[in-house]
């Protein structure tokens, strides 16, 4: 029984890392969806943050690397970048960005091509494990978010489970624009 419980919290351990399962986008979901061509970063050990900045900054034009943006986002000690680092690189780096209330902001902004990052929580109940994704897609009738989130592109979430998961970070966000959509950004 003991090395049953031992396997048991090993295995959620295991499967609660900064990342979601990978699944390959259905032909016939895309043709319902809004899709953003959002370049995928695949996320180093503990760089989601500077991960999913360098992803939006490349949709935007701007040629960054997680690399160039983890020295000035990572906190060693918390393993990650704070919110408020989101925050002051992507001003750095020129980004235009609003903050999210709900998941119909969301869809709405993926329809003008603005994708969000937003903040999840996605370990298991007895162990916070904050995560940073990039909202990249939506398929409302069949009620879908695509993220690219960890080593995966294009991850399908139902809109229950990205809810639960972003919920617990009082849903978090950043939703990115192009200049013309908000000159006159409130942050």
């Amino acid at each position: 029984m003991l090395r049953f419980l031992i396997f048991l919290c090993l295995h959620v351990f295991w499967l609660s890392g900064c990342s979601h399962r990978s699944k390959t986008l259905d032909p016939e979901l895309v043709e319902n969806s809004v899709i953003l061509p959002v370049p995928f970063v695949a996320q180093e050990s503990d760089y989601c943050g500077p991960a999913t900045v360098a992803m939006v900054a490349q949709y935007f034009g701007k040629s960054v690397s997680q690399e160039e943006l983890a020295p000035l986002m990572i906190t060693p000690s918390r393993k990650g970048a704070l919110t408020i680092d989101m925050y002051s690189v992507s001003r750095r780096l020129g980004l235009n960005f609003t903050r999210a209330s709900g998941l119909g902001e969301i869809t709405d902004n993926l329809k003008s091509e603005n994708p969000a990052i937003v903040l999840l929580e996605v370990g298991p109940f007895f162990w916070k494990k904050w995560h940073y994704a990039v909202v990249v897609g939506v398929n409302e009738s069949r009620e879908l978010i695509y993220v690219h989130s960890g080593q995966d592109a294009y991850d399908e979430l139902s809109y229950k489970e990205f809810e639960d998961l972003w919920q617990r970070s009082d849903r978090w966000s950043l939703i990115y624009h192009h200049h013309h959509d908000n000159e006159d950004q409130e942050n």
